[in-house]
């Protein structure tokens, strides 16, 4: 199948990244919570200056490569993933057997003890995340585009049951990971100016849920909970938004601010860091660095409360640990391997199978830039790695077609 579509201007990675982080600097100066301590002018500067560069090779990138993507053919798609599920089901049940627990059911008896941070067997828990993820891609994909009702029923029903082991962990970002690449094909498939009121209805709406599903897990229901927690101030309260709401903007502003945090608290005194070592931490996927001792876990500021405004809220963001490395330094390295990463994206050929899904999925490594360190996770930057190198790979005309590959 030769039928190309163009892929909007707006999901292209390095202008999400741009919309992004205008607005969790925007979000940050609600001020709600008293934690948060006041964003420095130099974090300011360099933040708005990656939002202008990254904006400017958006700009480049859509002009100098062909944003279309090739339809993958749905049928031979649908043919070679549709019994993956099986084997990785197979997998979660010795996984369960393994840990002798499930998060989802000590949630439900109100055990509320952080079984899902830990759960996992070594190794096999990797190939679930990124498999369940790659895989639930495929089938809403076929979904959406197939002519064929069979294949459209039955990958809508593999799609759900790939969407129920992240709930069975209990992880959020999990099933995240695996909802918005299909709300990205969704979007990229039938975008219109005019749609953008309604997915930010829609959105609003998902936004909500993310708080009652964590005062459900955090709290069971109560959803006084979080505002104690983050401190929330007058500044909130008079605004009548319902409690419900506050974990998003905790969850997507508390980042930054701890980064703030560090910048104000990092000492110059280099403390125990190896210099260009410690670096590289931040860009080599975990399954790969806790065997070659370059492991996050021994940096001087991991589990130091001194480096948080708040125990609670301890995720950072994708330059929190690169200022605590190296300074600003640290953060214009991640930033341009961030770049690096989003080019070979952009660069991958439209009439590739893949380039599709990899976009998709630098969409949303890009949104969990505001949360966390992507590129040093087990879970989907491998998956975009993978896609890349399969596409480059298969780069010539006649092996375009990878699926056949599978």
């Amino acid at each position: 199948m030769n039928k190309t579509q163009n892929i909007p201007f707006i999901f292209n990675p390095f202008i999400i990244y741009s919309i992004i982080w205008i607005i969790v600097i925007l979000l940050y100066q609600l001020e709600w919570s008293d934690l948060y301590p006041k964003l420095s002018i130099e974090l300011i500067i360099v933040l708005l200056s990656s939002v202008i560069v990254s904006f400017l090779i958006g700009y480049i990138t859509w002009k100098k490569h062909s944003f279309q993507y090739k339809l993958p053919d749905c049928s031979l798609l649908y043919k070679k993933t549709k019994n993956i599920v099986k084997y990785l089901y197979v997998l979660t049940i010795i996984e369960t057997i393994y840990c002798q627990k499930i998060p989802l059911i000590n949630i439900i008896r109100g055990i509320h003890d952080g079984t899902y941070l830990n759960y996992g067997m070594p190794f096999v828990h990797i190939i679930l995340v990124d498999g369940f993820a790659i895989v639930s891609m495929f089938y809403f994909y076929v979904f959406l585009n197939t002519n064929n009702r069979q294949e459209k029923k039955t990958c809508l029903k593999l799609f759900l049951l790939c969407l129920l082991y992240p709930i069975i962990c209990s992880s959020r970002a999990q099933l995240l990971c695996m909802i918005l690449p299909s709300f990205i094909f969704v979007c990229i498939k039938y975008f219109k100016v005019s749609y953008l009121l309604k997915i930010f209805s829609g959105s609003i709406i998902a936004l909500y849920l993310f708080g009652v599903l964590g005062n459900i897990r955090n709290a069971g229901g109560d959803d006084s909970y979080i505002l104690q927690v983050a401190r929330a101030n007058n500044n909130f309260y008079k605004t009548g938004i319902p409690n419900s709401y506050f974990w998003s903007y905790i969850y997507i502003s508390s980042p930054l601010a701890n980064t703030q945090h560090m910048v104000n608290n990092r000492g110059s005194v280099n403390e125990n860091q190896e210099g260009i070592t410690n670096l590289f931490r931040l860009i080599v996927p975990g399954i790969i660095s806790r065997r070659i001792s370059l492991s996050n876990e021994k940096l001087f500021f991991r589990n130091n409360a001194d480096y948080l405004i708040t125990e609670n809220l301890n995720v950072g963001g994708v330059y929190y640990s690169a200022y605590g490395i190296d300074k600003w330094i640290g953060i214009y390295f991640m930033f341009f391997f961030y770049c690096i990463v989003m080019y070979l994206v952009c660069s991958i050929h439209p009439r590739s199978d893949f380039k599709i899904f990899a976009i998709a999925i630098s969409v949303v490594i890009t949104f969990f830039l505001i949360f966390n360190n992507p590129f040093a996770s087990d879970g989907i930057i491998l998956q975009l790695y993978l896609l890349i190198f399969v596409s480059f790979k298969y780069k010539n005309e006649k092996d375009r077609c990878i699926v056949s590959h599978i």
